[in-house]
């Protein structure tokens, strides 16, 4: 009897342990989720190409999307408030295919990319009071699938 009890505590101890050590995984995996779908922002009017602060964000999410490679996700361009809607949806489109083309230039399977679009002025995260915050809006996100 006292090997059977043992080898029922043994059990139960590995159970707790790999529900323990999923749990950490999931919590890491929520975690890089978040991360890869803060915005990459700071784009003047009219930019589309990402300059190097843009890249470095880039390939902070690239890092991550490597780790957890079946992760796949959309890709939005957004604007601020300036110009009018024809073109801010071409360049928010346009900053989004950018940000696409690098990500699979750096390694990222074009098959995980949902789908890539514009959401131009739409959805703001601040105000367009200035331009500080314009700088904010005009901006580039990946949203994962749930």
């Amino acid at each position: 009897m006292a090997q059977e009890e043992q080898g029922k505590l043994a059990a139960k101890a590995n159970s707790q342990e790999e529900a323990k050590q999923k749990a950490q995984e999931a919590d890491a995996l929520d975690a890089a989720k978040r991360l890869i779908e803060i915005p990459i922002d700071n784009y003047f009017l009219s930019q589309t190409d990402a300059d190097s602060y843009q890249k470095y964000r880039l390939d902070e999410k690239i890092v991550l999307l490597k780790l957890y490679p079946d992760l796949r996700f959309y890709i939005y361009g957004y604007t601020c408030d300036e110009g009018n809607e024809e073109v801010s949806e071409y360049i928010g489109l346009r900053r989004a295919e950018k940000a696409k083309n690098y990500l699979i230039s750096k390694g990222i399977d074009g098959k995980r990319i949902v789908n890539v679009s514009s959401k131009h002025d739409t959805n703001p995260v601040v105000p367009n009071t200035d331009e500080e915050n314009r700088r904010k809006n005009r901006r580039v996100q990946l949203v994962i699938v749930q």
